[in-house]
């Protein structure tokens, strides 16, 4: 039975874990925005640790998925030590997989980094392929971090996985500190953070029953079994971070601090993605791998769907309608002036619209992950990208900049509506049922009032944000209260029951 207690705990905890990390990566990003604005060095940079993330998105994130339901299934078939040898067999993978992809990031880097940032001046060029060949070795520790991960979801342990991507903000911050600004060390802070990272992982894993082994002979029994489900995966992450490569690739073409306009957006989308939708959905998961009967698992499916949508909508409302004074806040100051302030808060609030998208996809993928179907993440995501590179080329020469975070918002769309129709036909026609688009659709008015309301009051009043940041920060507390309160008035009129609904979720039927 499955603890209804525990379940919120571990969403907490998880949470809780995020925030900090995520705090850690404001601060990080804030300095770092302080001593480079959106320069070509800043460009740089971002590119150099783009890298390696695009690598451990394909692999990591698809082997750490793929654990969490093939460790659950064969310890109800056999039991935990069993179990643990497909651990050893990942890590086997992992191990291989990660020498060959560093040995090739380090030859071939010049080819990547074109490939990613075509527009890039010589010297914004070399300065990159320096930076990349340093930020590569962290793939090595980051990818044997995923397999352990994905033992200790399965153990409802959360919170060091959540919060363990902070050491390499904690060590961009001493370097702040200490008044360094060579763009070097900032590169190595990445390798260093990851080391520290698979260091108290790997010793959590120990402390929670697994001792980290890589086991040929277990790697031969079970790879086939960890690549048929993962291999289609990794395909879809990497067809996925194509939209990263195309964005960046056409941002450098634009104007210098571009890709790093986008970046700093992105931060915001992604760190709201790491607080809120990865921990729900994580903890979900875990709790989904465990479920046997088909009905409980497409309810606890549709029940995350309508939370979902209870709190990302109102959230993504409050981007869109502060989103220049949240940079302004975060990042505004030194060489990051008013332009890339402009040009970064834009592409902000079409980053924003997707969010809700986002989260939809994650619980979609999931489900697939749980009924052993990979392809169908596969399959949508082609067909997502292919839309994607279509329209960041025509949106980019219509709207600039935001063309770009249009198009991926746009493909995101794309990618859910072709998630719920496959699985709609493959594996259950209930999800995403006429409840969850009843229930949508009154959180969706519910922000139609609001947003009326919001303009009333932003047209009557004289509100200026930029007098200063304590300024700002007041005035934007006082929005986000008063919003809040009209929020839950309007959820009481229209009948419907927050309470309710989040029981439903962490409910242990």
């Amino acid at each position: 039975m499955i603890n209804i207690n525990k379940l919120k705990n571990s969403t907490i905890i998880m949470m809780l874990g995020a925030i900090i990390s995520k705090i850690l990566g404001f601060g990080r990003d804030i300095l770092l925005a302080r001593i480079y604005g959106t320069s070509n060095v800043m460009d740089a940079y971002v590119v150099s640790h783009t890298i390696p993330n695009i690598i451990l998105a394909c692999i990591g994130v698809a082997i750490s998925n793929t654990i969490v339901s093939l460790f659950s299934k064969e310890k109800k078939k056999t039991n935990e030590e069993n179990a643990k040898k497909i651990l050893d067999a990942a890590n086997c993978i992992m191990i291989i997989l990660s020498i060959i992809v560093v040995l090739a990031t380090c030859i071939f880097t010049e080819l990547i980094v074109k490939a990613i940032a075509s527009g890039f001046d010589s010297e914004t060029m070399k300065l990159s392929i320096k930076l990349t060949r340093i930020t590569a070795f962290s793939i090595i520790f980051i990818t044997l971090n995923y397999v352990l991960n994905g033992y200790l979801n399965y153990k409802n342990k959360f919170f060091l996985i959540s919060f363990s991507g902070s050491f390499s903000s904690i060590i961009i911050i001493i370097f702040y500190v200490l008044k360094i600004d060579n763009i070097y060390y900032y590169a190595t802070a990445w390798v260093i953070g990851a080391l520290l990272q698979f260091v108290c992982v790997f010793l959590n894993s120990r402390r929670n029953g697994y001792y980290l082994k890589a086991s040929f002979s277990s790697a031969k029994k079970n790879y086939r079994t960890i690549l048929f489900l993962a291999l289609p995966l990794m395909i879809s992450y990497s067809i996925q971070q194509i939209n990263v490569i195309i964005d960046k690739s056409i941002a450098s073409n634009l104007f210098s601090g571009a890709v790093s306009a986008l970046n700093y957006a992105n931060i915001i989308i992604t760190s709201i993605t790491a607080i809120i939708i990865t921990p729900i959905v994580t903890v979900q998961y875990s709790k989904m791998a465990k479920l046997v009967d088909d009905k409980k698992l497409i309810k606890v499916g549709n029940n995350i769907i309508d939370v979902m949508s209870l709190i990302i909508l109102p959230i993504s409302f409050l981007i869109i309608f502060l989103a220049k004074p949240i940079i302004y806040i975060l990042f505004y100051g030194g060489k990051f002036d008013f332009k890339a302030l402009e040009n970064t808060s834009n592409s902000l609030i079409f980053y924003s619209i997707g969010l809700i998208f986002i989260s939809y996809r994650e619980i979609l993928i999931r489900i697939c992950l749980v009924k052993n179907n990979s392809k169908i993440p596969m399959v949508s995501n082609i067909i997502a990208v292919f839309c994607n590179i279509i329209l960041d080329f025509i949106l980019s020469a219509r709207f600039g900049i935001i063309g770009l975070p249009l198009a991926t918002t746009l493909s995101i769309v794309i990618s859910v509506l072709f998630l719920t129709v496959f699985i709609k036909l493959k594996i259950n026609n209930n999800i995403f049922n006429k409840s969850n688009f009843i229930f949508s659709s009154k959180v969706l008015i519910t922000i139609f009032i609001i947003s009326i309301i919001t303009i009333s009051v932003l047209n009557n009043f004289n509100i200026n944000f930029y007098v200063n940041k304590i300024n700002t920060i007041f005035i934007c507390a006082i929005f986000c209260v008063f919003m809040l309160i009209v929020y839950i008035i309007c959820l009481l009129l229209l009948k419907i029951n927050v309470v309710k609904k989040l029981k439903e979720v962490l409910d242990k039927d």
